[in-house]
């Protein structure tokens, strides 16, 4: 029986290996569901992050045009009661300013217009 191990070595190694690949095999498909089944989750985890990440960066989009949109309608407020007292060549610029959607550009405008510094034409622009 020795002898017989002996010569046959190569050929048991070979057996004894290759049910063990059968083993890994078999029990590897079920790791793999196992697998599937949680990438699968953490796949839906992101998905749900990324659309919460979306949603609030769209909001935050659609309030800061908001803030800008009502910020030009304040300008153009303090511009119609004023025109009467600024010069044609800086109501162009204004206006054109506003029609730009360009806030600071308006705001400096009419800062230069009523000879007051930024931040003084914001607060009258401000009630």
């Amino acid at each position: 029986m020795i002898e017989w191990i002996k010569k046959q070595w190569k050929f048991l190694l070979g057996t004894v290996v290759t049910l063990l690949s059968v083993l890994l095999i078999f029990r590897r498909k079920e790791d793999d569901a196992y697998l599937i089944e949680n990438t699968t989750e953490s796949g839906n985890k992101l998905a749900k992050q990324v659309l919460r990440s979306n949603e609030k960066a769209v909001q935050q989009e659609e309030d800061a045009e908001k803030s800008h949109r009502e910020k030009l309608e304040k300008i153009q407020k303090f511009f119609d009661s004023n025109v009467d007292r600024i010069n044609l060549e800086r109501k162009k610029k204004i206006e054109d300013s506003i029609k730009s959607g360009n806030a600071s550009r308006a705001t400096a405008n009419l800062a230069v217009a009523f000879g007051l510094s930024i931040e003084e034409t914001e607060k009258k622009i401000e009630p």
